[in-house]
């Protein structure tokens, strides 16, 4: 269930967290840092159940990877079901889960699309203007 949480945060994350600024104006995949790490964690709230008490959660955005990525991870524990039934035996194990997503665009453009850093503004001071 852990490995599913994280899944979904990342995913989620990659996704909905695209800079639309970046996208719309350049065609460029970014990722808005906060409102991945806010998305990832509100998915990971939503996502958790009683077999698993998620106890950390950590999130990385990484811009500078072509596309963008989004890895969650996240720490909880589990209540072992059979343990009881052994004397000595630990009764909750600390399990742990990593998933990376990254966002794929449709259509045109891919690795030759025209980029924000190609384009020449008249207010660079170029003289391209």
């Amino acid at each position: 269930e852990l490995a599913d949480l994280t899944a979904a945060a990342a995913n989620d994350a990659a996704t909905a967290a695209l800079s639309e600024e970046s996208f719309y104006r350049c065609g460029e995949f970014r990722l808005d840092t906060n409102e991945a790490s806010a998305i990832a964690a509100t998915v990971a709230k939503a996502r958790s159940s009683d077999a698993v008490t998620v106890t950390g959660l950590d999130v990385h955005i990484r811009n500078d990877t072509v596309p963008p990525q989004v890895t969650v991870e996240a720490v909880g524990t589990v209540r072992l079901v059979f343990t009881p039934t052994l004397p000595r035996s630990p009764r909750i194990r600390t399990v742990a889960a990593r998933s990376t997503a990254a966002p794929h665009g449709l259509g045109p453009g891919g690795p030759y699309a025209l980029r924000c850093d190609d384009v020449s503004h008249p207010q660079d001071g170029n003289g391209d203007g």
